[in-house]
């Protein structure tokens, strides 16, 4: 038996924390700060690009379209309308049915919601990360990251609004 959020396993009470430390520090590093619990406003499969909604409070279909902005993550599972799914916000995530560049940027689809794409779109483009292998990639999780197979350092598109005393700055990361 594991954990929802992280795949932790349930610990006996006759076990030490040394064996506890052991038996979960792949997950701790795979998982940290990385991951999160999200409910959903919509169905969403599963390698689907999420966004989030504050009206709702809720995760939907991401598209570059200016609307349906910044992506904030992968969905790790599918889910439906209502229910709870774990997200990947930055790091690697692996799908054997996906078939990449190795080194391409990658960006949110401004026609498929949910979909990612090599192709830059015209208008509204997010660069999300690029691909490590055929089968992965790596999100950027809106830092700014170099890709190690190319060298080339890029940005997220996302914008941040900050105010101290009476003066007000916009930043794009």
């Amino acid at each position: 038996m594991s954990t929802d959020k992280y795949g932790f396993t349930t610990i006996p009470a006759d076990i030490t924390w040394a064996e506890v430390f052991d038996e979960n520090l792949d997950i701790v590093e795979a998982n940290l700060l990385t991951r999160e619990m999200v409910m959903l406003g919509t169905e969403v499969p599963v390698y689907h690009a999420v966004c989030y909604y504050r009206a709702t409070d809720r995760y939907h279909h991401a598209r570059a379209d200016g609307i349906h902005q910044p992506m904030v993550g992968l969905a790790l599972e599918g889910g439906y309308k209502g229910s709870a799914i774990k997200i990947q916000r930055e790091g690697p995530v692996e799908n054997p049915a996906w078939n990449w560049t190795v080194g391409a940027p990658l960006y949110l689809s401004a026609g498929a919601y949910g979909e990612l794409t090599e192709i830059r779109p015209y208008s509204d483009r997010q660069a999300v990360g690029y691909a490590i292998t055929a089968t992965s990639v790596f999100l950027f999780g809106g830092r700014r990251v170099m890709n190690p197979t190319t060298g080339l350092t890029t940005t997220t598109t996302s914008t941040s609004t900050s105010t101290t005393s009476s003066m007000s700055t916009t930043s794009t990361l």
